[in-house]
């Protein structure tokens, strides 16, 4: 099963569906802000939680591609949609594209590095020790609040709630991902964002731990990509 949220919406002046997809290690509540926003109230708003995160259901697998599948199974109704996707999220919004290309009106990545194979990963993401735990398996409490801290280092009330997401993400669930990634399982996704001609845009922060803002500038110079910087955000500009 698959845990989705919805803003209930009951008029859709725009017969649009906004699809919201969080990252790794995180969950679909990281898009209440936008689910309780009278600011799209006349949308339809549906925020997922991936597989083995929040409240959906662990499974074996945990491939880019797994991922992608079950997505699609929980948007294929849909007529005319949106994806908004932030860090993997973006990722898998992406490569839902080649699944959706007509019925999807809009792509809006956030804080997302479109992966061009020919880049190395150390050249898209800042990689150390604590960015290395996104793609490691079983976590200690400390490196748990290190993670936390790494990507969103204020002291709130979603900071409780990143950090109890990324405890309950099925441990597996990292493990899987870090191999797809290993085994180059991802796409083109520049290729992918290149030939789709709907609306593009990325949203970061400018102070965004993860991504190296030179490639992000770079990928976005070549595909004519709208980019939105988020002045003194970081990993989670939908909440800073």
């Amino acid at each position: 099963m698959i845990y989705t949220q919805t803003n209930n919406c009951k008029k859709q002046d725009h017969g649009l569906s906004l699809v919201f997809i969080h990252g790794n290690s995180m969950n679909s509540d990281l898009f209440l802000p936008q689910l309780n926003s009278n600011k799209f109230e006349s949308y339809n708003c549906i925020a997922i939680d991936l597989p083995g995160h929040g409240k959906s259901d662990r499974f074996e697998e945990y491939s880019i591609s797994f991922l992608t599948e079950k997505v699609a199974e929980e948007i294929s109704e849909l007529e005319n949609f949106v994806l908004i996707g932030h860090s993997l999220g973006g990722q898998i919004s992406i490569h839902l594209l080649s699944l959706f290309s007509k019925r999807c009106k809009a792509i809006i990545l956030i804080g997302t590095a479109p992966i061009d194979p020919k880049f190395n990963l150390s050249e898209i993401y800042n990689i150390n020790k604590t960015s290395l735990l996104l793609l490691q398996s079983e976590l200690k409490d400390d490196e748990i609040t290190s993670l936390r801290n790494f990507l969103y280092p204020i002291q709130d009330n979603w900071s409780k709630i990143i950090q109890d997401s990324i405890c309950n993400t099925d441990q597996e669930f990292r493990l899987g991902y870090a191999s797809s990634l290993v085994a180059s399982e991802t796409l083109d996704e520049v290729k992918i964002l290149k030939q789709f001609k709907g609306f593009k845009m990325i949203v970061a922060g400018e102070s965004d731990p993860l991504l190296k803002q030179s490639h992000l500038k770079m990928v976005c110079e070549k595909l004519n990509i709208k980019l939105e910087l988020i002045n003194h955000a970081g990993h989670f500009p939908n909440l800073e």
